[in-house]
């Protein structure tokens, strides 16, 4: 018996260290890496899983974008958002789709939501009169543009 509870074990802790998915988010508990407010908009919320398994959770994208280009030296293994039109889901954000626009009003200012499917994206996009943009157009933009707006340096 008790090698069959130490066997349960050994195989409960390396499942655990596999989680290849975002850890929950505790909303109104958690505080952003970045910005240190606390997480309240599911919508809005990011989540950076490291290669060595740290877990940063941000209350808005703008916070990772910014946290992300200023930590440089952070092995990133995943990078989750939060769906715009599904309460509490955070999805994979290297193929999420991305629209920024003013009346999205998130809580840092970033302004961006983030979709699953091109269509869903697409009718919130033209909606707005804006481009959709991918994970790669995003990373590689939105840091810079903050950085120039606020008067940051690299």
């Amino acid at each position: 018996m008790k090698s069959f509870v130490a066997i349960l074990l050994t195989a409960l802790m390396l499942t655990s260290c596999g989680n290849s998915g975002p850890e929950p988010i505790n909303y109104n508990q958690d505080a952003c890496e970045f910005c240190k407010m606390s997480i309240s908009e599911s919508r809005f919320a990011a989540e950076i899983i490291t290669v060595k398994g740290r877990v940063y959770k941000f209350d808005d994208l703008q916070c990772l974008l910014q946290y992300d280009a200023s930590n440089k030296e952070v092995a990133v293994k995943n990078y989750y958002v939060g769906s715009f039109l599904e309460d509490g889901k955070l999805i994979d954000a290297t193929t999420a789709l991305f629209v920024k626009h003013e009346s999205l009003r998130s809580p840092m200012g970033g302004n961006i939501a983030a979709f699953t499917t091109q269509q869903t994206a697409a009718n919130y996009a033209s909606k707005n009169q804006v481009e959709i943009m991918n994970w790669k157009d995003l990373h590689q933009a939105a840091p810079n543009e903050e950085n120039s707006q606020h008067g940051h340096t690299h």
